[in-house]
């Protein structure tokens, strides 16, 4: 029922999406209705998930009434979603759309700390909404940026969090941190009370952590790090669809960037111990390269040599990718090859910045600045 549920909400609140939008936004004849409308079904669902949320977990109805409440918080974000966009003034336009993402992001972010349930979806909901705001900003100012360009911000981007998922799942797992001096040791080492004023004693945690808390910390902290993987995967699919621009003239190299990704992702995806999230990193960097080969494809839809190639070249990374999976979980490798492995990976990440300034096309910009001394 509750899939159900969202389907009819969502629906309601696309009606009245489609009907604001085509009057011409909230500045129009009875525009203030929409926002109005969506606002007042937020608030009946909050009402409704806040009254289930009280029943009683001893009975099985009760237990039903609560996981029904739990349901109708998350639908809550639909309304929620329209009601931001539908508030902002103006001609709709790619600003309301940031201003949805922005309330879905809140909404998903407070939701997790009330329930502290389904970490993986949360995970992945807010990196995909992340890079969608900030590509929706983008779009929306007068920077009059390509849409490859954003593509490559959006791949450096993915590199980057892959880079430091692990520190992003420790600081959302809640364990906590160790306690390091700082330059006046404030927090670190005081002066209890009940001690001489010539004397200073540690301050911190105290206790031993309980193995329920050791696991929670653990399942979080990867649960967070699974759901980065899976957001971080449809961010790259997505972008790697739109950096490669065949037939425009400097196109090798976009896809030559987005070769290097892929390259990159699938390397760094053996640095995970998680499976899923192994295979998860594995999937984007093979699927982004699929889709840069349906861009060439769908680019001259009428050519059989391009057809061809296309067709060859992706058998090509199947069949790889195949041996690879039967083969090289099996053998032992020497430490030489495993350092030869890793350094084609600090190559290209070494090479991949460079190029990214070169693609957008801000070498002039630099060296402007330096030559004023900006």
């Amino acid at each position: 029922m509750g899939w159900l549920t969202a389907g009819i909400v969502g629906w309601a609140c696309l009606i009245l999406v489609n009907w604001w939008w085509s009057i011409g936004g909230t500045d129009a004849h009875y525009g203030w209705i929409g926002a109005a409308s969506a606002s007042a079904l937020l608030l009946a669902l909050l009402a409704a998930a806040r009254g289930l949320s009280k029943a009683n977990a001893d009975t099985v109805a009760g237990r039903e009434r609560r996981a029904t409440g739990h349901a109708l918080s998350w639908i809550a974000l639909i309304p929620a979603a329209a009601a931001a966009a539908m508030s902002l003034p103006g001609t709709p336009g790619l600003w309301h759309v940031a201003a949805a993402l922005v309330a879905v992001i809140v909404g998903v972010i407070v939701l997790a700390t009330v329930w502290g349930r389904h970490i993986v979806a949360i995970a992945a909901m807010l990196t995909v909404s992340v890079f969608a705001f900030a590509a929706a900003v983008v779009a929306a100012s007068t920077w009059e940026v390509r849409p490859e360009r954003v593509a490559v911000i959006a791949l450096i981007g993915v590199i980057v969090a892959v880079t430091w998922a692990t520190t992003t799942a420790v600081a959302a797992s809640g364990v906590p941190t160790p306690l390091f001096p700082s330059v006046t040791n404030r927090g670190v080492f005081e002066r209890l009370p009940g001690q001489p004023a010539d004397t200073v004693s540690p301050v911190g945690p105290t206790g031993v952590a309980t193995a329920e808390q050791v696991r929670a910390w653990v399942m979080r902290g990867n649960n967070t790090m699974t759901g980065m993987m899976i957001g971080l995967a449809v961010v790259t699919l997505v972008a790697a669809r739109y950096a490669v621009v065949p037939g425009q003239p400097g196109g090798w190299r976009y896809t030559a960037f987005v070769g290097a990704v892929c390259v990159i992702l699938v390397l760094r995806s053996r640095s995970f111990v998680d499976r899923y999230q192994s295979v998860t990193l594995m999937i984007a960097g093979v699927g982004a390269a699929a889709v840069a080969i349906g861009r060439y494809a769908a680019s001259d839809a009428t050519s059989l040599k391009v057809a061809l190639v296309c067709v060859g070249v992706t058998l090509g990374i199947a069949v790889m990718g195949l041996v690879t999976a039967l083969v090289v979980p099996f053998r032992e490798y020497t430490a030489p090859m495993r350092r030869f492995v890793e350094i084609i990976e600090y190559v290209l990440l070494l090479a991949l910045l460079p190029w990214a300034l070169w693609l957008l096309n801000l070498y002039p910009v630099i060296r402007n600045a330096v030559r004023h001394g900006i």
